[in-house]
């Protein structure tokens, strides 16, 4: 369905060398894009589940709607945004 909204939470190391499909997901329109770079900012790293707790409401808006989430990434990440959505979630 193209009129759907769709919304993207990616997370790589660095925004500017990493982020390798931005300006194809920018021609989507229905597509909404919240992008981190682990490494962009000083001092601790921060990682899409920062994101996802930036958009907290939203978030519990969609997995209301029944949202499909998928999740990619090292072997701790999968925890860290499961955990995350269950706080969020409550």
């Amino acid at each position: 369905d193209p009129t759907r909204n769709l919304y993207l939470f990616f997370g790589c190391r660095y925004l500017e060398r990493d982020y390798y499909y931005a300006d194809e997901w920018r021609d989507v329109p229905q597509l909404q894009v919240f992008a981190l770079g682990s490494r962009d900012s000083s001092g601790s790293r921060r990682y899409v589940s920062v994101l996802l707790e930036q958009n907290a409401e939203l978030v519990r808006d969609l997995i209301g709607r029944n949202a499909s989430i998928f999740v990619a990434g090292n072997s701790k990440l999968p925890t860290l945004v499961k955990n995350t959505l269950i706080a969020i979630t409550g």
